[in-house]
Protein backbone atom coordinates (compact mmCIF):
# COMPACT_ATOMS: atom_id res chain seq x y z
CA UNK A 1 0.00 0.00 0.00
CA UNK A 2 1.24 3.48 -0.86
CA UNK A 3 -0.64 5.91 1.35
CA UNK A 4 -1.31 9.39 -0.02
CA UNK A 5 -3.25 12.31 1.33
CA UNK A 6 -3.69 16.04 0.90
CA UNK A 7 -1.20 17.85 3.12
CA UNK A 8 -2.57 21.35 2.56
CA UNK A 9 -3.93 21.90 6.06
CA UNK A 10 -0.63 20.76 7.56
CA UNK A 11 1.31 23.14 5.34
CA UNK A 12 -1.02 25.88 6.54
CA UNK A 13 -0.10 24.92 10.09
CA UNK A 14 3.55 25.50 9.23
CA UNK A 15 2.85 29.12 8.35
CA UNK A 16 0.58 29.64 11.35
CA UNK A 17 3.02 28.03 13.74
CA UNK A 18 6.55 28.92 12.72
CA UNK A 19 9.26 26.25 13.04
CA UNK A 20 11.35 28.98 14.65
CA UNK A 21 9.26 28.37 17.76
CA UNK A 22 10.14 24.69 17.96
CA UNK A 23 13.48 23.73 16.44
CA UNK A 24 14.97 21.35 18.98
CA UNK A 25 13.84 17.79 19.56
CA UNK A 26 13.03 18.65 23.18
CA UNK A 27 10.72 21.46 22.04
CA UNK A 28 9.03 19.16 19.54
CA UNK A 29 8.54 16.55 22.25
CA UNK A 30 7.01 19.22 24.50
CA UNK A 31 4.45 20.07 21.80
CA UNK A 32 3.78 16.38 21.25
CA UNK A 33 3.30 15.78 24.97
CA UNK A 34 0.84 18.70 24.99
CA UNK A 35 -1.25 16.85 22.38
CA UNK A 36 -0.76 19.61 19.76
CA UNK A 37 -0.62 16.99 17.06
CA UNK A 38 -1.62 19.07 14.04
CA UNK A 39 0.84 21.81 15.00
CA UNK A 40 3.80 19.58 15.63
CA UNK A 41 3.32 17.11 12.75
CA UNK A 42 4.74 19.30 9.94
CA UNK A 43 7.58 20.40 12.22
CA UNK A 44 8.43 16.76 12.91
CA UNK A 45 8.32 16.01 9.19
CA UNK A 46 10.78 18.85 8.57
CA UNK A 47 13.04 17.58 11.35
CA UNK A 48 12.95 14.06 9.85
CA UNK A 49 13.91 15.36 6.41
CA UNK A 50 16.53 17.99 7.24
CA UNK A 51 18.26 17.38 10.57
CA UNK A 52 21.35 15.20 11.07
CA UNK A 53 20.14 12.03 12.77
CA UNK A 54 16.60 13.31 12.18
CA UNK A 55 15.50 9.85 11.10
CA UNK A 56 15.45 8.29 14.53
CA UNK A 57 12.90 6.21 16.42
CA UNK A 58 11.71 9.07 18.63
CA UNK A 59 10.89 11.34 15.72
CA UNK A 60 9.33 8.50 13.74
CA UNK A 61 7.22 7.42 16.70
CA UNK A 62 5.95 10.97 17.28
CA UNK A 63 5.09 11.37 13.59
CA UNK A 64 3.23 8.07 13.51
CA UNK A 65 1.37 8.70 16.76
CA UNK A 66 0.38 12.22 15.63
CA UNK A 67 -1.14 10.78 12.48
CA UNK A 68 -2.85 8.03 14.45
CA UNK A 69 -4.38 10.68 16.74
CA UNK A 70 -5.70 12.76 13.81
CA UNK A 71 -8.95 11.81 12.14
CA UNK A 72 -8.37 10.70 8.56
CA UNK A 73 -4.61 10.23 8.84
CA UNK A 74 -4.52 6.87 10.60
CA UNK A 75 -3.34 4.89 7.58
CA UNK A 76 -0.27 7.11 7.33
CA UNK A 77 0.38 6.63 11.02
CA UNK A 78 0.29 2.90 10.33
CA UNK A 79 2.94 3.32 7.62
CA UNK A 80 5.28 5.32 9.86
CA UNK A 81 4.87 3.05 12.89
CA UNK A 82 5.61 0.06 10.66
CA UNK A 83 8.80 1.88 9.63
CA UNK A 84 9.72 2.49 13.27
CA UNK A 85 9.21 -1.16 14.21
CA UNK A 86 10.93 -2.52 11.11
CA UNK A 87 13.92 -0.26 10.53
CA UNK A 88 14.65 2.11 13.38
CA UNK A 89 16.65 1.00 16.41
CA UNK A 90 13.69 0.95 18.76
CA UNK A 91 14.71 -0.05 22.29
CA UNK A 92 13.23 -3.26 23.62
CA UNK A 93 11.47 -1.36 26.40
CA UNK A 94 9.57 0.79 23.89
CA UNK A 95 8.68 -1.92 21.37
CA UNK A 96 5.54 -3.31 23.11
CA UNK A 97 3.93 0.11 23.35
CA UNK A 98 4.76 0.97 19.76
CA UNK A 99 3.11 -2.31 18.77
CA UNK A 100 0.03 -1.33 20.80
CA UNK A 101 -0.16 2.02 19.02
CA UNK A 102 0.18 0.29 15.67
CA UNK A 103 -2.56 -2.23 16.47
CA UNK A 104 -4.95 0.52 17.58
CA UNK A 105 -4.11 2.66 14.57
CA UNK A 106 -4.74 -0.21 12.14
CA UNK A 107 -8.14 -0.88 13.67
CA UNK A 108 -9.23 2.72 13.47
CA UNK A 109 -7.86 3.13 9.97
CA UNK A 110 -9.84 0.10 8.79
CA UNK A 111 -13.06 1.36 10.40
CA UNK A 112 -12.59 5.06 9.56
CA UNK A 113 -13.18 5.75 13.23
CA UNK A 114 -13.47 9.30 14.41
CA UNK A 115 -10.75 10.82 16.59
CA UNK A 116 -10.47 9.18 20.00
CA UNK A 117 -7.48 9.45 22.31
CA UNK A 118 -5.38 6.31 22.34
CA UNK A 119 -5.27 6.48 26.12
CA UNK A 120 -1.71 5.15 26.35
CA UNK A 121 1.08 6.56 28.46
CA UNK A 122 3.51 8.32 26.07
CA UNK A 123 6.50 6.08 25.44
CA UNK A 124 8.92 9.00 25.31
CA UNK A 125 8.33 9.86 28.96
CA UNK A 126 9.68 6.55 30.18
CA UNK A 127 13.25 7.89 30.41
CA UNK A 128 14.66 4.94 28.51
CA UNK A 129 18.40 4.34 28.93
CA UNK A 130 20.34 6.11 26.19
CA UNK A 131 22.79 3.25 26.00
CA UNK A 132 20.01 0.91 24.96
CA UNK A 133 18.56 3.42 22.52
CA UNK A 134 21.87 4.31 20.95
CA UNK A 135 23.76 1.04 21.03
CA UNK A 136 24.38 -0.80 17.80
CA UNK A 137 24.73 -4.48 18.51
CA UNK A 138 27.28 -4.96 15.77
CA UNK A 139 30.42 -6.86 15.04
CA UNK A 140 28.86 -10.27 15.62
CA UNK A 141 30.94 -13.36 14.95
CA UNK A 142 30.26 -16.87 16.22
CA UNK A 143 32.55 -17.45 19.18
CA UNK A 144 33.50 -20.69 20.82
CA UNK A 145 31.09 -21.45 23.66
CA UNK A 146 33.92 -21.32 26.18
CA UNK A 147 34.57 -17.68 25.25
CA UNK A 148 30.96 -16.50 25.56
CA UNK A 149 30.12 -13.96 28.22
CA UNK A 150 28.42 -15.89 31.01
CA UNK A 151 28.52 -13.24 33.72
CA UNK A 152 25.26 -12.50 35.51
CA UNK A 153 26.60 -9.32 37.11
CA UNK A 154 23.83 -6.76 37.49
CA UNK A 155 24.64 -3.61 35.53
CA UNK A 156 22.93 -0.21 35.34
CA UNK A 157 22.94 1.67 32.01
CA UNK A 158 24.67 5.03 32.14
CA UNK A 159 22.17 7.93 31.94
CA UNK A 160 22.06 9.84 28.65
CA UNK A 161 22.93 13.09 30.41
CA UNK A 162 26.22 11.55 31.51
CA UNK A 163 26.96 10.22 28.04
CA UNK A 164 26.35 13.60 26.43
CA UNK A 165 29.06 15.07 28.66
CA UNK A 166 31.50 12.81 26.83
CA UNK A 167 30.82 14.50 23.49
CA UNK A 168 33.52 16.86 22.24
CA UNK A 169 33.68 18.99 19.09
CA UNK A 170 36.44 18.13 16.66
CA UNK A 171 38.43 21.14 17.89
CA UNK A 172 38.77 19.49 21.31
CA UNK A 173 40.29 16.11 20.48
CA UNK A 174 42.85 16.48 23.29
CA UNK A 175 40.06 16.93 25.85
CA UNK A 176 38.25 13.89 24.45
CA UNK A 177 41.42 11.82 24.83
CA UNK A 178 42.02 13.03 28.39
CA UNK A 179 38.44 12.21 29.37
CA UNK A 180 38.67 8.73 27.88
CA UNK A 181 41.93 8.00 29.69
CA UNK A 182 40.35 8.98 33.01
CA UNK A 183 37.66 6.33 32.48
CA UNK A 184 40.21 3.54 32.15
CA UNK A 185 42.94 2.22 34.41
CA UNK A 186 45.98 4.22 35.45
CA UNK A 187 48.11 2.24 32.98
CA UNK A 188 46.00 3.21 29.95
CA UNK A 189 47.47 5.23 27.10
CA UNK A 190 46.12 6.66 23.89
CA UNK A 191 46.51 8.89 20.87
CA UNK A 192 44.58 11.27 18.64
CA UNK A 193 44.34 10.41 14.94
CA UNK A 194 42.12 12.60 12.77
CA UNK A 195 38.55 12.46 14.10
CA UNK A 196 39.39 9.69 16.56
CA UNK A 197 40.64 9.60 20.15
CA UNK A 198 41.81 6.04 20.80
CA UNK A 199 42.67 4.56 24.19
CA UNK A 200 43.77 1.14 25.39
CA UNK A 201 44.76 -0.35 28.74
CA UNK A 202 47.79 -1.94 27.04
CA UNK A 203 50.33 -1.44 24.26
CA UNK A 204 51.36 2.15 24.78
CA UNK A 205 50.37 5.18 22.71
CA UNK A 206 51.92 3.77 19.52
CA UNK A 207 49.41 0.91 19.57
CA UNK A 208 46.48 3.35 19.68
CA UNK A 209 48.06 5.58 17.05
CA UNK A 210 48.63 2.85 14.48
CA UNK A 211 45.15 1.47 15.11
CA UNK A 212 43.81 4.97 14.44
CA UNK A 213 45.73 5.07 11.17
CA UNK A 214 44.01 1.84 10.21
CA UNK A 215 40.53 3.06 11.16
CA UNK A 216 40.92 6.43 9.48
CA UNK A 217 41.19 4.74 6.07
CA UNK A 218 37.49 3.80 6.19
CA UNK A 219 36.22 7.38 6.16
CA UNK A 220 36.95 8.45 2.53
CA UNK A 221 35.23 5.49 0.80
CA UNK A 222 32.25 5.68 3.17
CA UNK A 223 31.77 9.31 2.20
CA UNK A 224 32.56 8.88 -1.50
CA UNK A 225 30.49 5.76 -2.17
CA UNK A 226 27.70 6.01 0.39
CA UNK A 227 27.44 9.70 1.28
CA UNK A 228 28.32 9.17 4.95
CA UNK A 229 29.76 12.49 6.05
CA UNK A 230 32.63 12.54 8.57
CA UNK A 231 31.57 12.84 12.22
CA UNK A 232 30.84 16.25 13.72
CA UNK A 233 32.15 15.16 17.13
CA UNK A 234 35.22 13.24 18.20
CA UNK A 235 34.76 9.48 17.96
CA UNK A 236 36.23 7.90 21.08
CA UNK A 237 37.53 4.37 20.53
CA UNK A 238 38.18 2.03 23.46
CA UNK A 239 40.33 -0.95 22.48
CA UNK A 240 40.00 -4.36 24.12
CA UNK A 241 42.44 -7.25 23.81
CA UNK A 242 39.94 -10.12 24.28
CA UNK A 243 36.26 -10.88 24.87
CA UNK A 244 36.66 -10.86 28.66
CA UNK A 245 38.16 -7.37 28.65
CA UNK A 246 35.49 -6.22 26.20
CA UNK A 247 32.82 -7.30 28.68
CA UNK A 248 34.57 -5.45 31.49
CA UNK A 249 34.78 -2.29 29.38
CA UNK A 250 31.12 -2.46 28.35
CA UNK A 251 30.00 -2.67 31.98
CA UNK A 252 32.36 0.04 33.15
CA UNK A 253 31.83 2.53 30.32
CA UNK A 254 28.16 2.10 29.49
CA UNK A 255 26.60 -0.26 32.01
CA UNK A 256 25.94 -2.89 29.37
CA UNK A 257 25.83 -6.67 29.45
CA UNK A 258 26.70 -7.57 25.86
CA UNK A 259 24.76 -9.99 23.70
CA UNK A 260 26.39 -13.34 22.99
CA UNK A 261 28.99 -13.21 20.24
CA UNK A 262 29.47 -9.43 20.24
CA UNK A 263 33.05 -8.37 19.46
CA UNK A 264 32.39 -4.63 19.13
CA UNK A 265 29.60 -2.16 19.73
CA UNK A 266 28.97 1.54 19.29
CA UNK A 267 26.96 4.12 21.22
CA UNK A 268 25.69 7.13 19.31
CA UNK A 269 24.92 9.22 22.41
CA UNK A 270 28.63 9.64 23.23
CA UNK A 271 30.01 8.79 19.76
CA UNK A 272 32.04 5.88 21.03
CA UNK A 273 33.24 2.55 19.71
CA UNK A 274 34.29 -0.25 22.06
CA UNK A 275 35.74 -3.41 20.62
CA UNK A 276 38.46 -5.80 19.63
CA UNK A 277 40.92 -4.43 17.11
CA UNK A 278 44.48 -3.31 16.57
CA UNK A 279 47.01 -2.08 14.02
CA UNK A 280 46.96 -5.35 12.10
CA UNK A 281 43.20 -5.63 11.91
CA UNK A 282 40.61 -2.95 12.67
CA UNK A 283 37.73 -4.37 10.63
CA UNK A 284 35.39 -4.74 13.62
CA UNK A 285 36.02 -1.07 14.45
CA UNK A 286 35.33 -0.12 10.82
CA UNK A 287 32.10 -2.09 11.10
CA UNK A 288 31.02 0.08 14.03
CA UNK A 289 32.08 3.26 12.25
CA UNK A 290 29.51 2.44 9.57
CA UNK A 291 26.82 2.20 12.26
CA UNK A 292 27.79 5.61 13.69
CA UNK A 293 28.12 7.50 10.41
CA UNK A 294 25.03 6.10 8.70
CA UNK A 295 22.89 7.74 11.39
CA UNK A 296 23.67 11.16 9.93
CA UNK A 297 21.27 10.88 6.99
CA UNK A 298 19.98 7.30 6.87
CA UNK A 299 18.88 6.53 10.40
CA UNK A 300 16.06 4.34 9.09
CA UNK A 301 18.34 2.11 7.03
CA UNK A 302 16.87 -1.41 6.87
CA UNK A 303 18.63 -3.78 9.25
CA UNK A 304 19.74 -6.10 6.42
CA UNK A 305 21.29 -3.23 4.45
CA UNK A 306 23.05 -1.48 7.33
CA UNK A 307 24.30 -4.64 9.02
CA UNK A 308 25.18 -6.32 5.74
CA UNK A 309 27.14 -3.30 4.54
CA UNK A 310 28.92 -2.90 7.89
CA UNK A 311 29.81 -6.59 7.86
CA UNK A 312 31.24 -6.45 4.34
CA UNK A 313 33.17 -3.28 5.16
CA UNK A 314 34.71 -5.16 8.10
CA UNK A 315 36.25 -7.83 5.88
CA UNK A 316 37.47 -5.70 2.98
CA UNK A 317 40.47 -3.46 2.51
CA UNK A 318 39.39 0.16 1.98
CA UNK A 319 40.85 1.88 -1.07
CA UNK A 320 41.26 5.63 -1.49
CA UNK A 321 37.64 6.22 -2.49
CA UNK A 322 36.07 2.77 -2.79
CA UNK A 323 35.53 -0.57 -1.15
CA UNK A 324 36.30 -3.64 -3.21
CA UNK A 325 34.21 -6.38 -1.70
CA UNK A 326 35.47 -9.93 -1.89
CA UNK A 327 34.75 -13.35 -0.47
CA UNK A 328 35.48 -13.96 3.19
CA UNK A 329 34.76 -16.22 6.14
CA UNK A 330 31.18 -14.97 5.97
CA UNK A 331 30.72 -16.98 2.76
CA UNK A 332 31.94 -20.08 4.56
CA UNK A 333 29.57 -19.34 7.43
CA UNK A 334 26.61 -18.97 5.06
CA UNK A 335 27.46 -22.27 3.38
CA UNK A 336 27.83 -23.97 6.77
CA UNK A 337 24.48 -22.65 8.04
CA UNK A 338 22.67 -22.89 4.69
CA UNK A 339 19.64 -24.71 6.13
CA UNK A 340 19.07 -21.74 8.46
CA UNK A 341 19.57 -19.14 5.74
CA UNK A 342 16.73 -16.61 5.39
CA UNK A 343 15.55 -16.09 1.81
CA UNK A 344 15.75 -12.59 0.38
CA UNK A 345 12.07 -12.13 1.16
CA UNK A 346 12.60 -13.25 4.77
CA UNK A 347 15.70 -11.09 5.10
CA UNK A 348 13.77 -7.96 4.10
CA UNK A 349 11.10 -8.73 6.72
CA UNK A 350 13.55 -8.99 9.63
CA UNK A 351 14.10 -6.15 12.10
CA UNK A 352 17.06 -5.56 14.41
CA UNK A 353 15.91 -8.12 16.98
CA UNK A 354 16.82 -10.88 14.50
CA UNK A 355 20.50 -9.94 14.65
CA UNK A 356 21.21 -10.71 18.30
CA UNK A 357 21.46 -13.92 20.28
CA UNK A 358 20.04 -14.01 23.79
CA UNK A 359 21.03 -17.62 24.48
CA UNK A 360 23.68 -20.00 23.10
CA UNK A 361 21.18 -22.02 21.06
CA UNK A 362 20.39 -18.87 19.04
CA UNK A 363 23.96 -18.53 17.80
CA UNK A 364 23.65 -20.65 14.66
CA UNK A 365 20.46 -18.89 13.54
CA UNK A 366 21.93 -15.44 14.17
CA UNK A 367 25.15 -16.41 12.40
CA UNK A 368 23.09 -17.42 9.34
CA UNK A 369 21.20 -14.10 9.37
CA UNK A 370 24.39 -12.05 9.64
CA UNK A 371 26.10 -14.06 6.92
CA UNK A 372 23.12 -13.80 4.55
CA UNK A 373 22.88 -10.02 5.02
CA UNK A 374 26.59 -9.58 4.32
CA UNK A 375 26.82 -11.89 1.33
CA UNK A 376 23.61 -10.50 -0.20
CA UNK A 377 25.12 -7.00 -0.01
CA UNK A 378 28.20 -8.31 -1.82
CA UNK A 379 25.94 -9.97 -4.40
CA UNK A 380 24.24 -6.64 -5.09
CA UNK A 381 27.65 -5.01 -5.43
CA UNK A 382 28.71 -7.69 -7.92
CA UNK A 383 25.62 -6.84 -10.00
CA UNK A 384 26.37 -3.08 -9.81
CA UNK A 385 23.14 -2.67 -7.84
CA UNK A 386 24.35 -1.95 -4.30
CA UNK A 387 24.85 1.81 -4.69
CA UNK A 388 21.54 2.39 -6.57
CA UNK A 389 19.61 0.25 -4.06
CA UNK A 390 21.28 2.00 -1.12
CA UNK A 391 20.39 5.49 -2.30
CA UNK A 392 16.91 4.48 -3.46
CA UNK A 393 16.15 3.17 0.02
CA UNK A 394 17.74 6.17 1.68
CA UNK A 395 16.04 8.83 -0.42
CA UNK A 396 12.79 7.29 -1.63
CA UNK A 397 11.32 5.11 1.13
CA UNK A 398 9.22 8.18 2.02
CA UNK A 399 8.44 11.23 -0.06
CA UNK A 400 9.33 14.68 1.25
CA UNK A 401 5.99 15.21 3.01
CA UNK A 402 5.96 11.66 4.40
CA UNK A 403 2.67 11.07 2.64
CA UNK A 404 3.84 8.05 0.66
CA UNK A 405 5.88 5.06 1.77
CA UNK A 406 7.55 2.48 -0.45
CA UNK A 407 8.51 -0.84 1.07
CA UNK A 408 11.93 -2.46 0.81
CA UNK A 409 10.37 -5.07 -1.45
CA UNK A 410 8.97 -2.45 -3.83
CA UNK A 411 12.25 -0.56 -4.02
CA UNK A 412 14.40 -3.66 -4.49
CA UNK A 413 12.15 -5.25 -7.10
CA UNK A 414 11.90 -2.02 -9.10
CA UNK A 415 15.64 -1.33 -8.98
CA UNK A 416 16.73 -4.87 -9.87
CA UNK A 417 13.85 -5.50 -12.27
CA UNK A 418 12.95 -8.89 -10.78
CA UNK A 419 10.58 -10.32 -8.19
CA UNK A 420 11.99 -11.23 -4.78
CA UNK A 421 11.68 -14.92 -5.68
CA UNK A 422 13.68 -14.35 -8.88
CA UNK A 423 16.27 -12.29 -7.02
CA UNK A 424 16.67 -15.06 -4.45
CA UNK A 425 17.03 -17.70 -7.17
CA UNK A 426 19.68 -15.60 -8.92
CA UNK A 427 21.49 -15.14 -5.60
CA UNK A 428 21.49 -18.88 -4.93
CA UNK A 429 22.95 -19.55 -8.37
CA UNK A 430 25.59 -16.81 -7.97
CA UNK A 431 26.61 -18.03 -4.52
CA UNK A 432 26.83 -21.62 -5.68
CA UNK A 433 29.13 -20.61 -8.55
CA UNK A 434 31.28 -18.56 -6.16
CA UNK A 435 31.60 -21.49 -3.74
CA UNK A 436 32.00 -24.14 -6.44
CA UNK A 437 29.02 -26.21 -5.36
CA UNK A 438 25.25 -26.38 -5.78
CA UNK A 439 22.84 -25.07 -3.17
CA UNK A 440 19.18 -25.92 -3.08
CA UNK A 441 16.73 -23.05 -3.30
CA UNK A 442 14.26 -23.04 -0.37
CA UNK A 443 10.81 -24.48 -0.82
CA UNK A 444 9.45 -23.81 2.67
CA UNK A 445 7.11 -20.89 3.40
CA UNK A 446 8.45 -17.68 4.84
CA UNK A 447 9.57 -18.13 8.46
CA UNK A 448 8.49 -15.49 10.92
Amino acid sequence: MKPKYAFAFLLLAVFCYSPLHAQTLDELEALWNSHKYQQVLPLLASYWNTQPNGKNWRVGFMIGSCECQTDGLQEYGVAMLEEVLAHLKLPDEARPQAQDYLKDCRQRSASNAAYVSLGLQPVLTQNLPATVVGMTKGGFIPLDRTSLATSTISVTPVPEAELLKRLYPLSETDKALAGALQRLSANASGAVVGHFALVAPFGGSSYSRTTGDCLQKYEPPLEKQFGMAPPTHVVTVYLAIDAHELGDLSRKLHGLQLSLGTVAYSVYSDMSIVGLGGPEGCGSLGHELVHLLIRGNFGNAPAWLEEGLASEVAVTSPRTNTFEFRGSWRDDMLAQEWKLRPTVQELLQMNWTSYTASKPEDLHRVAAVHAMAAVFVRYLASQNQLIPVYFSMRDHSFNEKLTERRTDQEILEKQVGKSLQAIDAAFVQWFGAAMGRNFDAPTSPVRK
